[in-house]
């Protein structure tokens, strides 16, 4: 088939990527001259009537989306029976590209990029809509360090989850959220979840559960739990750990409630291990004599923002919002996305807002033909200029007038002087009162852990001030609190406890017994430390190790050493816990005035309440005194 000449207002010039679902083009406004993407869907998929439902009902939610971080939709219409969209044009690499580059993002960029995708889902879940397929390839890194959502709802809008078209699952199910695998609603969560997974692929270098097949993968990121971040690199903050895993979680109640909760946990838990990066780095400038050390600027206040991880690139690239990242442009067995070849003209070019202007031609002619083709196209908002601050902008670089670059310089001064007043200010720590305030009302509101970073930056700042064993001591509550969580979902991942190693298993038998008797609870602690607290030597017994299992077995001793310090706290916390004497204290008196009512009933309908006693509380400890009257009573009645 003939690539087409003009679709709607747009001249076409080239093609950017061909995919299943149809082709990419990018194309010029006739009448403002403003580059797009077009997407031209396939034939065979528009003459589907049930698409065709969906194309216009989809489009009307998408078009709502007004972020930066979204590429945006401009218009949608049809030219001689096919269906097309047209988007703008973003110059940059996707994030799957970033991190085959560079194999392992670190957790500073990691936590700049999610920060920004959760700013751009909560404005799509605050309107209603559900990404439904996240990922690497689906996130654009621009030249200006931002980053890009494309396809939202495209997902939906194709069918997905309808099997309707092969492939459709295909390369997405890496980062699916088990309920998309199986039949339970779409919510918020859903879009969080793949969140996890794409953070989980910036610090591992892949994602966290992969297969030949899609049913492997499917099986697994339902029943299995990913490889824990630390062992694979044990320089990932705590913090981050808990985050990425948190959202991972398979039960969607498990989660963060929403993408702007986690952004703020985001930003907090990145300003509290930056600072306490940069006053650990004071501390050791100071008592190395260096006066003149100035701290560091944060990556995205010191001219470029580390999303990148540390990798470079001098090549602008051009991204198609919806098409295969293969590096040729050609076909792509999953038909979502094509990155297009570089274009060293236009390596120094910000990104290109494209126009939004309405527009609602009138027919063309088909060429070699004198009747009228039908051609339709709306745009997505009549009210604006053509243009847009982005595009003024780059018409302004390629000004040759003075008094346009030395405005140009002012403004990079002023951009400068404030991001270090807003670095000034992001390093100031709070008072040791105002930080100890906000964890007290956390834990009457029973939401310590989200104070974790800030607890860090308290003990970092004042070590010295008389509240912070305090401190230390909600501290290492929050990480127990964290690792029974864990514990509770490698139970339900593997079957049950039953199936855990022996010592996670013991361990969470043993914190679950705190709901129903804390001296049982301590009881069982005290036992777990008894068995686990000694260091074990295997080839001392007679194994004979591999470098591989000599690895394995030195995190885990370390990982034990770590649940000890925990478990050694919450013991003393239980022993002083004086509410399981007056639960038990409650429970006596309940149950002597039922044997005392008792005594006084017909002979038969004593006897069946003294043995139902007996039955009932023979082998609790706290009922002893009682169990042993009600014998008593039973004897005297033979």
């Amino acid at each position: 088939m003939a690539e087409p000449e003009q679709l709607g207002p747009y001249q076409i010039e080239s093609v950017i990527g061909r995919g299943g679902m149809g082709s990419v083009y990018r194309a010029k406004h006739a009448k403002s001259g403003e580059e797009v993407a077009v997407k031209l869907i396939a034939q065979h998929v528009a003459d589907d009537m049930r698409f065709r439902r969906r194309f216009d009902a989809e489009v009307e939610t998408l078009r709502r989306l007004r972020h930066p971080g979204i590429v945006r939709l401009i218009g949608y219409g049809e030219e001689a029976g096919q269906l097309f969209y047209s988007m703008e044009l973003v110059r940059g690499e996707t994030l799957q590209k970033r991190i085959r580059d560079v194999k392992r993002l670190g957790w500073l960029p990691t936590l700049d990029i999610a920060s920004q995708v959760c700013s751009a889902l909560k404005h799509a879940h605050d309107i209603g809509v559900i990404h439904r397929d996240l990922k690497p390839a689906n996130l654009i890194l621009t030249d200006a360090g931002e980053v890009k959502l494309v396809d939202f709802g495209i997902a939906k809008l194709f069918g997905f989850g309808e099997q309707t078209l092969h492939g459709s699952v295909l390369g997405t199910a890496d980062y699916m959220a088990p309920e998309q695998a199986g039949s339970h609603s779409i919510t918020p969560r859903t879009d969080l979840y793949a969140l996890g997974s794409v953070m989980y692929a910036m610090l591992a270098g892949r994602a966290p559960f992969a297969g030949k097949k899609v049913t492997q993968v499917v099986e697994a990121l339902q029943r299995d739990r990913p490889v824990p971040l630390d062992l694979i690199n044990p320089d990932i903050p705590a913090e981050v750990v808990e985050i990425v895993h948190q959202l991972l979680e398979k039960d969607p109640s498990d989660r963060p409630p929403t993408a702007l909760a986690v952004m703020n946990r985001l930003k907090a838990t990145r300003a509290g291990l930056q600072r306490g990066r940069t006053l650990n780095e004071q501390a050791s400038r100071t008592q190395l004599g260096d006066e003149d050390f100035t701290p560091e600027l944060p990556p995205n206040l010191a001219g470029d923002l580390d999303t990148r991880g540390h990798h470079h690139t001098d090549a602008s690239r051009e991204v198609s919002p919806d098409l295969p990242t293969n590096e040729t442009g050609g076909d792509h067995p999953t038909g979502r996305r094509v990155v297009a070849g570089d274009h060293p003209s236009n390596l120094a070019d910000p990104l290109t807002d494209p126009a939004m202007t309405s527009t609602n031609d009138s027919a063309t002619q088909s060429k070699g033909n004198n009747e009228p083709v039908k051609t339709h196209f709306q745009t997505i908002d009549s009210n604006s200029p053509p243009g847009g601050y982005l595009s003024d902008l780059h018409r302004a670089e390629g000004s040759e007038s003075n008094w346009v670059q030395w405005a140009s310089i002012a403004g990079m001064v002023l951009i400068l002087l404030g991001g270090l007043g807003l670095f000034a200010y992001s390093i100031r720590t709070p008072s040791a009162s105002t930080l100890f305030e906000s964890f007290q009302a956390a834990e009457v509101n029973g939401d310590l852990g989200s104070q974790s970073s800030r607890m860090t930056q308290f003990l970092n700042a004042y070590p010295d001030d008389e509240r912070a064993d305090q401190v230390r001591e909600w501290q290492r509550s929050v990480e127990l609190e964290s690792t029974y969580r864990q514990l509770k979902n490698r139970a339900r991942t593997a079957g049950g406890s039953s199936k855990m190693p022996p010592a996670e298993q013991s361990l969470l038998q043993a914190l679950s017994l705190r709901e129903t008797s804390t001296a049982d609870a301590a009881e069982q602690l005290q036992a777990w430390l008894d068995v686990y607290s000694i260091e074990v030597d295997p080839e001392s017994a007679g194994y004979v190790m591999s470098p591989g299992d000599k690895l394995k077995h030195r995190l885990r001793q370390r990982e034990l050493e770590q649940l000890e310090v925990l478990v050694r706290d919450e013991l003393e916390r239980l022993k002083e816990d004086p509410s399981d004497h007056i639960a038990n204290s409650q429970r006596e008196l309940a149950l002597r005035s039922r044997l005392t009512t008792a005594l006084r009933l017909p002979r038969d309908q004593k006897t069946r309440v003294l043995e139902g006693i007996i039955t009932l509380y023979g082998d609790q400890e706290w009922a002893a005194e009682i169990v042993s009257e009600t014998k008593q009573q039973l004897e005297t009645m033979e």
